[in-house]
This record gives structure tokens, sequence and C-alpha cells, in this order.
């Protein structure tokens, strides 16, 4: 389908949002048109932007479709509208000014300028009297990353292997399809501590995971010495790092996105990475909203490691 040059306005909540070029094709493989990802973001805000509430945002945009260059821009355009909320965020050297989605408009607003992925801080905004805040998380994420994929199923079962070592620690486990080949595992923390030793933690229960399944998962940074094992990357966790969002579309053939599961669901073997696709989530998300999110009560689980910490160091090597 050609792009077109139309502008069209759309009422979202109290707002009403410039749309432009909605029949511009951005995923060409389906024929997915920017009007189309509006329409799925307008849909997904309600699940979605818990998720999102309160983390600086980068966002992964692609004008000219997916096959087209990526924009990775974390700054706030000059041209973004007032009510677009945005936080100032310290880097070496200065400041960025990112965006903070907090509505279902700001979404839209967000898609219709070609905002395929949504990349949110694993910290959130501290009030004025807790100006550090951004650098206590409050979410720790284990990445498990296949050796290609074709091994979902690896990843699959080193999941399901952290997600016992976790509990064993006496914390709470939430996992979610990337969109793109592997598996994202997410603690919910009280965010008292900062990155280093909430990331030297993680490091240690991949150590522990791999030295459990040692011909299933490594911490080996380098490809080469993976040996078609799932790398457990634990290097997210560190401040000003992203984690593509719950529900977030992937720049990727057939606009997978990345799904909030349940640990019954990672169980199933037909589970794959790329299952939910923007076209099909619609289906997925009626069935959230009669069934219940996965990630229902995450909040209720955010604690500190202090206990996990001896827990861990009374394992037996």
């Amino acid at each position: 389908m050609a792009s077109t040059t139309t502008r069209e306005q759309l009422k979202v909540g109290r707002l009403t949002v410039a749309l432009s070029n909605t029949g511009k094709v951005l995923f060409p493989d389906g024929g997915i048109t920017k009007g189309e990802l509006i329409g799925y973001y307008q849909a997904a805000a309600e699940q979605m932007l818990p998720y999102l509430r309160e983390r600086p945002l980068a966002m992964a945009r692609y004008p000219d479709g997916i096959t087209g260059e990526r924009i990775f821009q974390k700054n706030v355009g000059r041209h973004f509208p007032d009510w677009i909320p945005r936080v100032d965020v310290g880097k070496q050297g200065g400041t960025l000014r990112q965006v903070v989605a907090a509505k279902a408009a700001d979404l839209v607003y967000l898609a219709n300028q070609a905002c395929v992925e949504l990349h949110p801080f694993l910290s959130r905004i501290g009030r004025q009297d807790e100006p550090d805040q951004l650098h206590r998380p409050d979410m720790l994420i284990f990445d498990l990353d296949p050796p290609d994929s074709g091994h979902f199923e690896a990843v699959r079962t080193a999941a399901l292997r952290l997600r016992e070592i976790l509990e064993d620690l006496g914390l709470a486990a939430f996992v979610k399809t990337t969109g793109s080949k592997g598996l994202h595992v997410q603690v919910p923390l009280n965010g008292r501590e900062e990155f280093d030793p909430v990331r030297e933690f993680a490091h240690q229960v991949a150590e522990v995971l791999a030295a459990a399944e040692p011909d299933l998962v490594t911490v080996e940074q380098r490809k080469d010495a993976r040996h078609g094992r799932v790398y457990a990357d634990i290097m997210r966790n560190a401040y000003a790092q992203t984690a593509v969002a719950a529900y977030s579309v992937r720049a990727r053939p057939h606009a997978p996105v990345a799904t909030p599961v349940s640990w019954d669901e990672v169980a199933d073997p037909e589970l794959a990475s790329d299952s939910f696709t923007l076209r099909a989530m619609p289906d997925r998300l009626a069935q959230v909203a009669k069934a219940g999110d996965p990630w229902a009560g995450m909040s209720r689980h955010r604690q500190g490691l202090s206990r996990p910490r001896r827990l861990l160091a009374r394992r037996p090597p």
C-alpha cells in the first residue's frame, strides 16, 4: 500500500491527537500500516501503561518502515506537544529530556511518530525529595538469549529453572516473551538499592543457574564461548539501561509483540518468542481482560535483596 499524505485527528481521552500518513506501510512483509500501529497502542494502553508510568523511555522510531533507518531517540523532540510528559535524566556531562508515557494519548502520539518500540528504564522517577530514585531500580531483569532462533525450547527450560532458583531465594518472578529471540524473567524490587549491588546479585544468580545447568546455560558474554547454550544476560541492570516494554511491538517481520505470559504458558512447547503479533493481540488482550493479566499483582511482590543474599550465600556450591 502506498503511503498517503492525509492528516487526521483522533480523540483519545480528553485530548485530540493529530495523525499523519496513517496509510504508510511500516511492516512490508505483512502490509502493516502506521494506522494499525496507532490503533494497537491505543487498544493496548490500559494493559501497557502500568508498566510504563514514571519510567523514562527510549524510542525506537522507523519513519521509513522497519526496513529503513532506525532512530533510537532518547531526547524529546522539540515539536512534541506540551501535554507529553517528560523528565530530565542525568548523564555524564549533562542531561537528557526523555518522554514518560502516562496516558493512552501519549502512546498514540508516539506511534504517530513511527515509534515502533518502547524501551523503559528499570527505575522510576522519584519525588522531589527523592532525586536519586532513578539510580535505584525497582525491577531486576534476566535476558535469556538463545544461541539462535531455533533453540527456544532451551530458553523455556532455562526460564523455568531460573524461576525455581528465584523462588528458593524467596523472590517472585514474572516472565514475558521479547518478540525477538528469547524471554525476559523479571523480579520486582522495593527500589532501595542502587544498580551496582543489584546487578552483582543478578550476576551471582545467573552463575548459580549456569552451574546447575552447565550444558544449557552460560554467563559467557562472548558468543564464540557460549557453545550453543542460552546466555543469561544481566547487563541491562544498570543506570539508564532499558529493556523492551511489556506489550511493545518489535521492529521485526509480522510485528511480534513483547508479551507477559504465565509460567504455565512458558511450560507449553507451543510457546515461541514471537507467538504474539500485532494483528493477533486483540484476542490476547481480550483474554487478559477476561482471565487476568499474568503480571497482575506484580507491585505487591516488591522486596529487598538482603534476605535473598543470605539464602544465596547458604546454597551449596
